[in-house]
């Protein structure tokens, strides 16, 4: 007489997928003031936005992350670099259950077959990996086209304060400072500074 056995087999399988791309654009300033002492405002300005400097780069490298996206700017070459980085993880798992006859053969030599064959099956192809991966740089993409004009008017706004703060401290050197006066008219920017010399 022959006996039955039942052999349960598990697989699982979890794979991470990750994108990422970046934008990158110059930051161009103007020498009102002497260099060093402009990339001195430009650092009290970041800061004042609530950009922070990289740890170990002696103020050279400060960043900023809103949301997803991370910017970055090297004050060495003035570039600006946004960055957006993105993960899914793939997974699948999945139980069988094999029913054999002891007699016609190994219940682990069977259920070390079913697991392989199993394995096999939940596998996560490279086509589908290729396919998350293009989703994701698609999902990137829009993310950094969402936030350039917002990023831009951002640093519009520092270099337009780097530039009021270099044009006083420049005007002091030139003589007394009677009046300064700044305002605003929508986008526009009027600052008027008196001296005598």
């Amino acid at each position: 007489m022959s006996q039955t056995y039942v052999i349960k087999v598990s697989a699982s399988v979890r794979e991470e997928v990750s994108a990422s791309d970046k934008r990158k654009k110059k930051l161009v300033l103007t020498e009102i003031c002497d260099a060093q002492e402009q990339r001195e405002i430009l650092k009290e300005r970041l800061q004042d936005h609530g950009w922070t400097e990289k740890q170990g780069s002696d103020g050279k490298v400060w960043t900023k992350t809103e949301g997803e996206v991370t910017q970055t700017l090297d004050l060495d070459d003035m570039s600006v670099e946004a960055e957006v980085t993105l993960e899914r993880t793939l997974e699948r798992e999945r139980t069988i259950t094999v029913v054999g006859d002891r007699d016609r053969g190994d219940p682990e030599a069977r259920r070390k077959k079913e697991r392989e064959e199993l394995e096999e099956r939940i596998a996560i192809k490279d086509e589908e990996k290729q396919q998350v991966e293009e989703a994701l740089e698609e999902e990137i993409a829009e993310k950094l086209d969402e936030t350039e004009k917002e990023r831009t008017g951002a640093l519009n706004e520092i270099v337009r304060e780097v530039y009021a703060e270099s044009l006083k401290r420049k005007a002091q050197r030139l003589g007394s400072v009677t009046e300064v006066r700044e305002g605003r008219d929508g986008q526009d920017y009027e600052l008027v500074i008196k001296i005598t010399e």
